[in-house]
């Protein structure tokens, strides 16, 4: 497919008309390939979805639960009970697709007691007070960067400085999670579009996907 939209780009270099025609017919032909090595329940996790090969990846290693048995909701933002499940299963606890499972089954059984007990235990995360945990609050980007850090052992970052002019807004990252997003995003578990970084919006179950495939290739390296 890329050698294809080589020959369309190359006929004539000067029409914007035949890039962008060859852009829709590479990009058709990428989601295509992508259609065919999916092999999930997940009737709206198409090829053209965003991070489909990370949720793939994601169902195939046990990381993820869809939101029914049927459906994984890739837009939707992730809570703070779905990451911290999500994040017991990254420590080798895989959640058991082929039975259904679900968040809501999963909230409700002794496994997502399991895994928040692990997580306190491991210093991930902690309640939003002494005996409040919220589970159903969403999940920012600089939180989800700051769990992932904290699992990985807080690894050593580059100078501050050379990563700070980096990103537009980095001055916008909260101070106790900076060193956490700023390694999150050198290392590409989260995407800084255009050098922004957008500390404080919701994580979705797809870009949640993705920070755990990356993770686990980051973590295997």
């Amino acid at each position: 497919s890329n050698f294809f939209g080589r020959i369309m780009t190359d006929v004539h270099p000067k029409y914007a008309g035949h890039k962008y025609m060859a852009g829709q017919i590479l990009s058709s032909l990428e989601a295509f390939d992508v259609e065919k090595a999916l092999s999930m329940p997940y009737t709206d996790v198409k090829g053209t979805t965003a991070y489909a090969t990370d949720i793939q990846f994601c169902y195939d290693n046990g990381l993820i639960s869809g939101t029914s048995r049927h459906t994984y909701a890739p837009n939707m933002n992730m809570t703070r009970g779905m990451f911290i499940a999500s994040m017991y299963a990254l420590g080798n606890k895989k959640v058991n697709m082929s039975t259904g499972s679900s968040f809501s089954t999963i909230m409700k059984s002794s496994y997502f007691t399991k895994a928040l007990s692990w997580a306190y235990s491991k210093g991930i995360t902690f309640g939003v007070n002494k005996s409040v945990f919220s589970p159903l609050t969403r999940v920012t980007r600089e939180q989800m960067a700051q769990m992932l850090y904290q699992y990985a052992g807080k690894p050593k970052l580059q100078t501050e400085a050379q990563l700070d002019d980096s990103y537009q807004d980095s001055k916008k990252i909260s101070k106790a999670y900076k060193d956490a997003v700023l390694w999150a995003a050198t290392n590409g578990f989260i995407n800084a579009e255009d050098g922004v970084l957008n500390p404080k919006a919701s994580v979705t179950r797809g870009e949640m996907a993705h920070a755990l495939h990356v993770y686990m290739e980051y973590s295997q390296g």
